[in-house]
């Protein structure tokens, strides 16, 4: 018998649906449709019995679950040892993470979609960053609120007007196909100079170039580094939410547990 096949039993009978099955799993609701029928022909009894919208385990189902779930569970648990996790950061945790152990540290990709694809694949773990979408799949937890700030050379502050006709420098980051100064606040077409990988790499080709850029207020110290001063922005911007994320196929994983209240904790103090 495919080992698979009774994963995806116990998957159905703990989450209560195909539909969340499918989710946990994250595979299509008509693959593990399918895997169910194909298991219940080999055994040649039924598993689940439908009940209007939802569906209730067998008598058949519950003996099942009983027999091999804490074999499944110790199979499980000994394929996915891990001692580390790969970590996605976006800048304005990264710099705070370095000394977080069991986590090998990566700055997160510019487009959102990447992120996913790389969680999906198991390219990384945990995802630390501004997420615009949530999907079914994951866990969500909110680790930091960040409000976007204008940084420049010498100028306090700018009207509207003045900012608008400055020189800007963009950051390369965009969530939901918009740039983050779009997906928190609205502004009109500006004057670009370039743009930017990154919010420290914008601020550095800002201060080079006498120009305007925008970042997190928790980054303001990198750029009165540069001899930089940080103005309010003249137009309303939203708070940024900061979100972990990773799959909820890992959501009682010691492991997860330990390295996550670890990243909480140093958030919590920066």
């Amino acid at each position: 018998m495919d080992l698979k096949l009774l994963q995806v039993f116990k998957a159905v009978y703990e989450q209560g649906s195909l539909s969340a099955a499918a989710d946990f799993l994250d595979v299509t609701q008509p693959a593990v449709t399918a895997s169910i029928k194909k298991l219940e022909a080999e055994l040649d009894y039924q598993l689940f019995i439908r009940s209007g919208r939802s569906i209730m385990p067998s008598p058949d189902g519950v003996q099942l679950y009983d027999k091999i779930y804490q074999h499944i569970n110790a199979i499980q648990d000994s394929l996915s040892a891990k001692q580390t996790l790969n970590v996605y950061a976006v800048e304005t945790t990264y710099f705070v993470l370095g000394d977080v152990p069991n986590i090998n540290l990566k700055e997160s990709p510019a487009y959102e979609e990447q992120i996913y694809a790389d969680l999906r694949a198991g390219v990384v773990d945990i995802a630390i960053d501004y997420f615009s979408l949530k999907e079914s799949a994951f866990l969500y937890e909110d680790v930091l609120q960040e409000t976007l700030v204008g940084v420049h050379n010498s100028k306090s502050s700018f009207t509207y007007q003045e900012y608008m006709q400055a020189t800007h420098i963009l950051v390369n980051l965009r969530r939901h196909n918009q740039s983050i100064v779009e997906l928190f606040g609205k502004l009109g077409s500006r004057n670009v100079g370039s743009t930017a990988n990154g919010t420290t790499n914008a601020i550095i080709a800002a201060n080079k170039t006498n120009s305007v850029t925008v970042t997190t207020r928790s980054l303001i110290p990198f750029a009165e580094q540069l001899g930089m001063v940080a103005f309010e922005l003249p137009f309303e911007a939203k708070s940024i939410g900061v979100k972990l994320t990773y799959h909820k196929r890992y959501k009682n994983d010691p492991l997860f547990k330990s390295i996550i209240a670890n990243i909480k904790q140093v958030l919590k103090y920066n």
